[in-house]
């Protein structure tokens, strides 16, 4: 069943009751999903409700591994992120919980 997750994810991440599901997915699953996300995180950057998903991705990661990914990709794109507006928020909120 999580395999219908996998496909549509970046598709339908921006609707705000499928990405409220996502975050309530085990822990376990959480950790396959975050590879499909990771894969997408620059674009989920420019949307409110990716945006939200990113967030609380950088919250919850305690990994070192998943950290570095994250900040690479933000650091890769950081202009382009920077200058949107949901984007913006995203670096802001990497600076204020991994200070």
């Amino acid at each position: 069943m999580i395999k219908l997750y996998y496909l549509p994810i970046c598709k339908t991440i921006n609707d705000k009751e499928y990405n409220y599901v996502l975050s309530k997915i085990s822990e376990e699953r959480r950790e396959k999903l975050n590879e499909v996300i990771l894969s997408n995180l620059q674009n989920l950057c420019f949307n409110s409700n990716g945006n939200c998903l990113v967030k609380k991705m950088i919250k919850e990661t305690k990994s070192i591994d998943n950290m570095t990914k994250i900040t690479n990709i933000i650091t890769e794109y950081c202009i382009e992120i920077a200058q949107d507006p949901y984007g913006n928020y995203v670096i802001q909120y990497l600076f204020e919980e991994w200070d």
